[in-house]
């Protein structure tokens, strides 16, 4: 099967975060979070089918006022 976009959330200010639609076992989760911190550590994802989110990236910092970072994290084959 050929891989496709089944849905997808943005500008979510805050935790936690809900898609329309169940996820569905096997899809994969992708998660992009900024911060406003530049090197911020500590960053947990978490669901309620205790999936695991693992880092695709480290936090990459950016400028801007204040500085912001940014990090990738995904969950594949979920639950």
């Amino acid at each position: 099967m050929a891989p496709a976009l089944v849905q997808f959330l943005t500008g979510q200010s805050a935790s936690p975060s809900t898609f329309t639609n169940p996820v569905t076992a096997g899809n994969l989760i992708v998660v992009y979070i900024e911060t406003n911190k530049y090197n911020a550590t500590g960053i947990t994802i978490s669901d309620n089918k205790s999936n695991t989110y693992v880092a695709a990236s480290p936090v990459i910092g950016y400028s801007g006022t204040p500085l912001k970072g940014g990090a990738i994290y995904y969950a594949w084959n979920c639950n």
